[in-house]
């Protein structure tokens, strides 16, 4: 496989070659060269979906959010959505368990359940410890925004958002036919780090409908580095940090109705046990399924109502090559067969103009069994189940003077109290200048 990704990354390269078929790419050469010469810059101001169940602009939306725009991914420079997020400030990636990289937020690990990480409005965290194993996880090619909420969202999001939110939105698009490839090589001391292979297809169906499926290949070395271990035996990191990457996502459109299914397939090879004589690196696996629909009805001009269902099976945690008996009694206990349900629903009330009211509800039904039957969870069973129940509410004001924004979410998992996330916003903006007063409270979801 990984010759095929090679072959096929060299021709990309050299002869750099993209494939766009689209109707409308004609169009701009209709218009007369004065007008566009003449034509003044558009004004316009950004928006964003993550700090609210309403859709705002970037100044005046409830959180502080960085916004990076798919132009902004491509004068970065930036290989992989790693080196994208280390462009906001107060987010840091650092070597995690097993050569896993891992979140810090302004300071504070963040690794194990405290961020929530979207991929087209699906979660991604592992449902285990809530961890996300990132690096190459996601082909920047497909992405055309990533929206940071750099701030507690337990009171939208739930206990996996007390320290951030990271919600990826790839290319969607409503019409016209395309097909694009790209692919990507690296080439560091020692030889080839990095190859990778994508293709992204979206189709028209009919009139305000459309299939897209997007497929990615990627295979990368953290590091070339030779070091030799306690017992004198040399380790080569371009086998101990190798990364491949395997996913596949399809995406359904049309006026009302919104699909998307995730396959993933990430493996990483761990540092070897140092202390034995010979080391062999240990294989670990993640395999994710992720299927969620969403969809709109408009009962007035005043009412709106977004139910949601999500289906996630996952094996979080699968280690290999593990050579001595205090390796296979740690890693073992990982394997995990591990799923989530979830049931959303959302009505959106607007009374006025300057006013909106967002209400809700959201259940989910998580179930984890040991591949192993010979461990136990807490209960003493192979296999346990969590179930929790949320309510939310928001209120949006918007008034010459200041905007104001209050929001409150409840949780109740079977295993725990309740918890309670409140948020105060009060924004503002004017020509140049915006400014914003927020207090925000967060939770911890168990996992």
């Amino acid at each position: 496989m990984k010759y095929f990704i090679l072959i096929f990354c060299c021709i990309f390269v050299v002869l750099n070659t993209t494939a766009q078929i689209n109707k409308d790419t004609n169009q701009i050469f209709t218009l007369p060269a004065e007008d566009v010469l003449n034509a003044k810059p558009l004004k316009r101001e950004e928006t964003v979906s993550v700090a609210s169940f309403q859709t705002t602009s970037l100044r005046n939306s409830p959180s502080a959010i960085t916004l990076i725009s798919e132009e902004e991914i491509k004068k970065s420079g930036a290989r992989d959505i790693t080196e994208v997020l280390r462009l906001v400030a107060g987010l840091d990636f650092a070597q995690n368990f097993d050569m896993v990289m891992g979140l810090a937020v302004r300071g504070n690990w963040a690794d194990e359940g405290k961020f929530l990480f979207m991929l087209d409005g699906q979660t991604l965290n592992d449902t285990a410890f809530g961890t996300l194993m990132y690096y190459i996880r996601v082909p920047i090619a497909d992405i055309e925004r990533v929206e940071i909420m750099r701030g507690a969202g337990s009171a939208l999001y739930g206990g996996l958002a007390s320290l951030c939110v990271i919600h990826i939105i790839t290319k969607q698009k409503t019409a016209g036919n395309s097909i694009t490839l790209n692919s990507q090589i690296g080439v560091a001391r020692k030889g080839i780090s990095r190859t990778s292979l994508q293709a992204y297809l979206h189709q028209q169906l009919k009139t305000d409908m459309s299939f897209s499926i997007s497929a990615n290949m990627t295979q990368a070395n953290m590091s070339n580095l030779l070091v030799q271990s306690p017992l004198g035996t040399n380790i080569d990191y371009s086998d101990s940090s190798r990364v491949e990457a395997d996913n596949i996502r399809l995406g359904f459109r049309n006026k009302a109705w919104r699909a998307t299914i995730l396959w993933n397939r990430y493996k990483f090879t761990a540092q070897p046990e140092l202390i034995t004589p010979n080391p062999k690196e240990v294989a670990g696996t993640m395999h994710d399924f992720i299927a969620g629909i969403a969809t709109t009805f408009v009962l007035s001009d005043k009412w709106m109502l977004e139910p949601r269902l999500q289906w996630k099976a996952q094996r979080p945690w699968w280690y290999q090559n593990y050579q001595n008996v205090a390796g296979r009694a740690t890693y073992d206990r990982y394997k995990t067969l591990n799923y989530r349900a979830t049931a959303g629903l959302l009505a959106r009330y607007k009374p006025q103009k300057w006013w909106d009211i967002s209400l809700g509800s959201e259940f989910f039904w998580d179930y984890a069994q040991y591949f192993l039957k010979r461990y136990t969870f807490y209960n003493g069973k192979n296999d346990i189940h969590f179930t929790n129940i949320a309510f939310f509410a928001e209120s949006m004001i918007n008034t010459k003077l200041v905007n104001l924004t209050v929001s409150l979410r409840a949780d109740k998992n079977n295993a725990y109290q309740w918890a309670f996330a409140p948020r105060v916003a009060l924004t503002k903006s004017w020509k140049n200048l915006h400014a914003k007063a927020m207090l925000n409270y967060a939770f911890k979801a168990p996992t």
